[in-house]
C-alpha cells in the first residue's frame, strides 16, 4: 500500500520520507526513536541523494516487477534544496562524512550562481566531521576550502571547520553541547513551505528577460 502512494506520478525523496515518517508515527512500536518520524513531526524535508543505493529502492523493485512505475523527480529536488538556501539569510551545513551527500548539499551554490545566475549562492558555514583524507581520494577528493573555487562556499578562510574524528563520537558531543547551551527555537516547518520557496526562486529567475526562452 505504501508504494501505491507514488505510483504513476512524479515524487521527490522528501515526499517519500515525509510519508514514511507519517506511517512510522502511526504504526511503529517506538516511533519516538525514529529520525524520520521526528523529521515528519517537525516538517523537516529529508532528501536521499542516492536512493537507489538503499534498501528502500530494493523494496520498490518488487512493485516494479508488477509493472508499477515510479518517477523520482531528482531535478526538482535539486531546485528545492537551492530554493531553501536562496530564501535563507545565512546557510550552513553539518556534514557527517563525505561522498555524494556532501556534494549534494554543497552544490546549491553552483546552481544558484552559475546556472541560475543569482550571484548569491554558497554556504556561509560548514562543519565537517570525517576520518577521511583528501590526498587518498577521501573527502570526495577535496577539502572544504577548495569549495570556494566552485562557488560552494562564500569564503575559503572563514566559517569552514573540518574535524578529523570518528563521527559516532564527535557528533553526539556536538549535539549535547548545542542542546545544553542553546535555547529552543520555533521550528521553521520547511517541508510545508517547499512549494512556496520553489515558486519564489522560479519567479525571480524569470524576472531576468535573458532567461526567457524565445520561440
Amino acid at each position: 500500500m505504501f508504494a501505491n502512494d507514488f505510483q504513476d506520478k512524479s515524487f521527490t525523496t522528501a515526499e517519500f520520507c515525509n510519508l514514511l515518517g507519517k506511517r512510522s508515527k502511526a504504526n511503529a512500536k517506538h516511533p519516538e526513536k525514529s529520525f524520520i518520524t521526528s523529521a515528519y513531526e517537525y516538517d523537516v524535508p529529508v532528501y536521499i541523494s542516492t536512493m537507489k543505493d538503499s534498501s528502500l529502492a530494493l523494496n520498490l523493485a518488487v512493485h516494479r516487477l508488477e509493472n508499477k512505475k515510479f518517477d523520482l523527480d531528482f531535478v526538482r529536488e535539486i531546485i528545492e534544496q537551492a530554493a531553501i538556501v536562496y530564501d535563507s539569510k545565512k546557510s550552513a551545513i553539518v556534514e557527517l562524512g563525505g561522498g555524494v551527500p556532501k556534494n549534494t548539499a554543497q552544490q546549491t551554490g553552483p546552481l544558484l550562481d552559475q546556472i541560475l545566475k543569482r550571484n548569491d549562492g554558497g554556504q556561509d558555514y560548514i562543519i565537517q566531521i570525517t576520518d577521511a583524507r583528501p590526498d587518498t581520494g577521501g573527502l570526495s577528493g577535496a577539502t572544504l576550502q577548495e569549495g570556494k573555487s566552485w562557488g560552494k562556499i562564500h569564503d575559503a578562510h572563514e566559517g569552514m571547520v573540518t574535524v578529523y574524528a570518528d563521527t559516532t563520537i564527535a557528533f553526539p558531543i556536538l549535539a549535547l553541547y548545542v542542546l545544553s547551551n542553546q535555547q529552543s527555537r520555533e521550528p521553521k516547518r520547511l517541508y510545508k513551505k517547499i512549494g512556496e520557496l520553489y515558486n519564489k526562486l522560479s519567479k525571480d529567475y524569470f524576472k531576468n528577460p535573458n532567461n526567457i526562452k524565445k520561440e
